[in-house]
């Protein structure tokens, strides 16, 4: 997944007012959307546990494919780590769940007005530059 790429960009230890993140998408998708907004929402979690435990590999996927289930070593970081891995894998699901549908449910366009960006008149190679 793309958006593991730039979860791992949004953890650097960088000012933030000094970097930004673009991702290009040839289709302009709103699948693409989709997984940049629901990457939006699990952020919110990640980033504070990567600065927190000073998480390395940065790459949720990587961290989580390298780093084996906590063993009590540190009750805190362990628990967190479990709250974590259950948030990435659900937003890998929903992604995932949209993806292998091809499409953005009416129920979950109406949580975010950018999807008002794809219309009936939106096709794979006519639609807005949305930044």
């Amino acid at each position: 997944m793309v958006i593991n790429t730039v979860l791992s960009v949004m953890a650097y230890n960088y000012p933030s007012q000094n970097l930004s993140v673009y991702l290009s998408d040839d289709g302009g998708s709103d699948l693409t959307f989709y997984a940049l907004l629901e990457a939006s929402r699990f952020s919110k979690h990640w980033l504070p546990f990567c600065r927190k435990f000073s998480i390395e590999p940065r790459s949720p996927t990587a961290y989580f494919s390298t780093t084996p289930e906590p063993q009590d070593s540190n009750p805190v970081m362990d628990q967190e780590w479990l709250i974590i891995k259950a948030l990435y894998e659900d937003m890998r699901n929903k992604i995932q769940s949209i993806t292998k549908m091809g499409r953005i449910s009416e129920e979950v366009r109406k949580e975010h007005k950018g999807f008002l960006e794809w219309n009936s008149d939106s096709t794979l190679h006519v639609h807005q530059s949305i930044v």
